[in-house]
This record gives structure tokens, sequence and C-alpha cells, in this order.
């Protein structure tokens, strides 16, 4: 008897962009169900675990979407000039904020002993060896952070400036999405 051919299921269906989703970080050909807004709680939960002030322009982007995939232009890529790996550390996205933690506890951060201060530094994507993280290292746990990316597997540790804000980091992202549409 000649065997069925079995039909891959059909994956759920994503969910519709928003016109928030449209003016946003975040990419909008697949949006997966569970990618639902961060609620405040939620977002103020991090805050407290992690010791510091999620900045207003981030918290807006959670409110829209809790992590996923970044919009990437394949035109043009943010910051490719001063930093050509950082897209490495979001292939898997952004990471929803409750996930988000401190680099000292990261286990990809145990061999980085050679950066200072791993405490002050918020893991918020990460592919196997590239991280991307907030440093509040130099502006305190209540201003806003630059965006650093850091390859834990190159020895010394190397350790990158993507932007000197998050808000600058997060408006480039949203530039480049119009320079396409």
């Amino acid at each position: 008897m000649p065997k069925k051919k079995q039909i891959p299921p059909i994956p759920p269906a994503g969910r519709e962009p928003t016109p928030q989703h449209l003016r946003s970080v975040w990419a909008t050909d697949f949006i997966p169900d569970w990618a639902r807004p961060a609620t405040r709680q939620a977002i103020a939960n991090a805050e407290k675990r992690l010791g510091v002030v999620i900045p207003k322009v981030l918290k807006a982007q959670l409110a829209v979407q809790n992590g996923g995939q970044v919009f990437l232009s394949e035109k043009e890529v943010p910051f490719e000039d001063t930093c050509r790996n950082w897209t490495n550390a979001i292939v898997d996205g952004v990471m929803p904020v409750e996930e988000w933690e401190i680099a000292a506890e990261n286990h990809w951060f145990q061999n980085a002993s050679d950066v200072p201060q791993l405490k002050s530094l918020v893991v918020f994507a990460g592919h196997s060896e590239a991280q991307l993280c907030l440093e509040y290292r130099i502006c305190g746990p209540k201003r806003v952070p630059a965006v650093l990316y850091v390859d834990v597997c190159m020895q010394p540790t190397s350790v990158a400036t993507v932007c000197p804000t998050v808000t600058a980091f997060l408006a480039a992202l949203i530039a480049s999405k119009k320079i396409i549409a």
C-alpha cells in the first residue's frame, strides 16, 4: 500500500500589524501571535528586577510589541559603519522584557571578566556569543543608556558602542523603515 503524502501543518496565522507597528522598530512581515504589547506591570517588574529605569522611548516600543523581530532594511543597515556585527545579536529578535537580564547573570558573560561593571549592562537581545546591551555604566541606572554590542567569545572580549543613546538607536531603526516605504 502506498504511503500517504504527509502535508505539513499550516503555521498559525500571525497578528495583523497596527498603525503603531508601522511606526515602530518591529518587523511587520510576520508578527507571531505571542508578540503582544508589554504591560505596564511587566515593564515595572523588569525595572525593579534589573535595577534600572527603561527609557520612555523604549517603553513606547514595548507597548507596541513585547519583543520580536526588528525591522532591518536590506538597502541600509543603521550603524553598520560604527559596528559591523551588531545585527548578529538580533538574529533571534529582541527578547520580551521579562527575559532581559543583567550581563553579570547571563551565562554567555561567564568568561567576559575583562569587561568592567557587568552589573550595569542589561542584555535585551542575543544570539549565541553576540549580545546587545543597554549600557548603564556611564549614565547610571536612571538615565538614557547607550546601546552596546558585545562578542563574548573573542579574547579579549569585543565591546563596541553601536549608538550613544537608545533613543538615537531606535530613531535610526524607524527612519530606515521609512526609507523603503
